[in-house]
């Protein structure tokens, strides 16, 4: 008899995709439900993917500065289909994400709070699409807004719905490195009565669920970024002569200054020792417009973007795959519990990483506690260097990385794994006798 899926409405700020971060996040959790069991609502101006796997309903600042404009007349979004033409989405999409990248301040991110909480009440339109759906649950991907929150309070309320919380980056603690001290953010704060209600959460890693459980004083599942089972394997490494780097993946987060530092490291191994190797960047188009004058240096090449097919074949060409976190204060605290998505690609590659970054790094941590990695914690020039050293001079050891790595990517990161244990998470969850959604009041 075949499976029944609760019919589920995911609330996020990206629509579902095949490379975008949580968009990716969401995919890869959802790959097996059925489109009539599956509907969006996103919140900016990025267009959709694929209309074969849910339906979407598109509401982005844009859309509520029109229903002003217009004295209510146009605007507060609407139902999109995904453009079949990916070269023009993409274009769209890329120029998009360059205006928001820019305006991405204090002082917008305000504005933004301020415009959601006065006019971002769910229109009548809206609550007619959701309503001929009948959700069953609502699952929110929270990020560092509160309208998010919010809006997801609200329709799961409406609906009659129990609230799920997905969460992927650190924007509720701090920490402060020098003595391990932890403090909550406003946001934090704000959003414990929803946390705490919500009839579900889930984090991107375990260091993330035992930080917030303990916080907001509530349980939180684990569920990791996965990868298609097919993905994952180990193959001999190719012959590269200079040795290949390569790293996939946001140049945010000032993750594009340890990329250089990388570049310089190589710089150095080369003069000093004679070993030859390159460091090849792959990221979105957004961000290769936005940093390509800023990555240069004469071992690092910003290659360009890749279309998702083409990711695990550049991962397999190279000699030791490269993840990188920022050492600088405030990408430090934003990535300190966050789990990158590309590190289930890297794993199920099969090859051996560098890692470099601050020590609490949850991601750091992941892969050198589970010896999949070799890792550099320290910013220091001559601290990278030796490290890389060792890893590019001994191919045995790469190897021995790899298959470690593939290993991982089988026992945590598999989606057939964990589509299951997801699915059986929320079938649990629909079906509680005391699933309706209590509403909290912000």
């Amino acid at each position: 008899m075949p499976h029944v899926f609760p019919r589920v409405l995911l609330v996020s700020h990206e629509p579902l995709s095949a490379s975008r971060a949580n968009g990716k996040t969401l995919r890869a959790l959802f790959g097996e439900w059925p489109r009539e069991c599956l509907r969006q609502l996103y919140l900016t101006p990025l267009e959709p993917e694929d209309s074969r796997w849910c339906r979407y309903w598109r509401v982005s600042e844009a859309d509520l500065v029109k229903r002003v404009l217009t004295a209510g007349l146009r605007g507060h979004g609407g139902e999109v289909e995904a453009d079949n033409d990916a070269e023009r989405r993409q274009t769209v999409d890329t120029a998009r994400r360059q205006v928001r990248a820019r305006l991405n301040c204090a002082l917008t991110q305000k504005i933004r709070e301020s415009l959601w909480r006065r006019l971002g009440r769910p229109s009548e339109r809206l609550l007619c699409w959701i309503k001929e759906f009948d959700p069953q649950l609502v699952y929110l991907l929270g990020g560092g807004s509160r309208f998010s929150f919010r809006l997801a309070n609200e329709v799961a309320s409406g609906a009659g719905a129990p609230l799920i919380i997905h969460l992927t980056d650190n924007y509720y603690i701090n920490i402060a490195t020098s003595t391990g001290k932890r403090s909550v953010t406003p946001l934090a704060d704000w959003v414990s009565p929803i946390m705490r209600r919500a009839a579900g959460r889930v984090a991107i890693c375990d260091e993330m669920a035992r930080e917030l459980a303990h916080h907001f004083e509530c349980p939180f599942e684990v569920f990791l970024n996965c990868v298609d089972n097919s993905d994952i394997g180990t193959s001999p490494e190719e012959k590269h002569t200079p040795l290949v780097l390569t790293y996939v993946g946001g140049l945010h987060l000032d993750r594009w200054r340890s990329l250089i530092q990388i570049g310089e490291t190589l710089d150095r191994l080369s003069e000093r020792h004679g070993i030859e190797a390159v460091l090849r960047v792959y990221a979105h188009p957004s961000d290769c417009r936005l940093y390509s004058r800023l990555l240069v240096g004469t071992r690092v090449c910003l290659v360009g973007s890749l279309q998702p097919d083409a990711v695990q074949p550049v991962l397999r060409q190279a000699n030791v795959l490269v993840h990188v976190e920022s050492f600088e204060t405030f990408p430090r605290r934003a990535t300190w519990l966050a789990m990158s998505t590309k590190i289930p690609e890297y794993l199920a590659a099969g090859r051996a990483m560098f890692a470099v970054g601050p020590a609490e790094a949850a991601s750091l941590r992941y892969l050198e506690s589970n010896h999949v990695a070799l890792v550099a914690t320290s910013p220091d020039l001559s601290a990278v260097a030796a490290g890389l050293k060792v890893l590019l001079e001994d191919e045995d050891l790469r190897a021995s990385y790899g298959a470690r790595a593939a290993q991982l990517a089988a026992a945590r990161h598999s989606a057939r794994k964990e589509q299951l244990r997801f699915r059986r998470f929320l079938d649990q969850l629909a079906n509680a006798p005391t699933g309706r959604h209590t509403r909290t009041t912000h």
